[in-house]
């Protein structure tokens, strides 16, 4: 059993829970709790290293085995130890170290989003989850995105990095990517109501952040804009809440064969 904070393992989990660059140099991130380690499990993830805190059901053990055969380094730690290497204030009595995923494209690709300057963690993570859950096939990370990684995006997208092919590029990358995508930038209220586009073929969706909306490169890049019509008073809505509206209606209609 782990029980000292110098342990290499436990500095690893630590670093690459509170820097970025770290996570970018050792391209490898962490799990937190059975649900997501299920999931890197499912996905066969090469796991690296796997905590748990013992008392362990059967289910938890054959998942253990499992992630041991993915060639995951299984240790048992103190409540202490656990507590220090979780980011979350109740640790949930397992983690894992999982190298990034590198998801392949679909082909053909015709669906994706596109996130311009999502600052917030858990904006992140939300919106990853939903445009996995609504058939976006690649989700670009454009500038000003704050680290995919990040444990806080990791538990708000709920597996979506094992699914979702996460793009990082900056404007003209991903435009000359998407040559021939029209681009639909999200508006709180300029443009052509959302239920009333076409979101069939080849489209994109870009999504500015909440305190900041679309930059100047995102606006330049749409073809068109839409919002969301509202009959109450509210100005504008939750980033994560509109992007789920705006997908909703994207599946809706491209799904149908009408």
């Amino acid at each position: 059993m782990i029980t000292s904070v110098s342990n290499e393992r436990v500095k690893l989990i630590r670093t690459l829970q509170s820097q970025a660059k770290a996570r970018a140099r050792e391209k490898l991130f962490v799990i937190e709790g059975e649900r997501l380690l299920v999931e890197a499990v499912n996905a066969h993830a090469p796991l690296r290293v796997v905590f748990h805190s013992g008392g362990l059901k059967p289910p938890q053990r054959s998942l253990l085995n499992q992630a041991a055969r993915l060639g995951a380094t299984v240790e048992e730690v103190s409540p202490e130890i656990l507590k220090a290497c979780s980011d979350t204030t109740t640790p949930s009595g397992m983690l894992a170290v999982v190298p990034w995923i590198e998801v392949p494209l679909a082909a053909p690709l015709e669906f994706v989003m596109l996130a311009d300057g999502l600052a917030n963690p858990g904006n992140l993570g939300t919106v990853m989850r939903t445009a996995e859950a609504f058939g976006v096939q690649a989700v670009f990370l454009m500038p000003g995105c704050v680290d995919a990684y990040n444990p806080k995006v990791v538990r708000g997208a709920m597996g979506a990095h094992f699914r979702l092919p996460l793009i990082e590029a900056t404007w003209p990358e991903a435009q000359a990517r998407l040559n021939g995508f029209r681009l639909y930038l999200a508006e709180a209220a300029e443009g052509t109501p959302c239920d009333q586009v076409s979101w069939r073929g080849r489209i994109g969706l870009i999504l500015g952040s909440e305190a900041e909306g679309a930059g100047a490169l995102a606006q330049a890049a749409a073809t068109a804009r839409v919002f969301i019509p509202m009959p109450g008073k509210a100005e504008s809505l939750n980033a994560v809440v509109a992007a789920g509206i705006l997908l909703y209606q994207a599946a809706r209609q491209r799904r149908s064969r009408s």
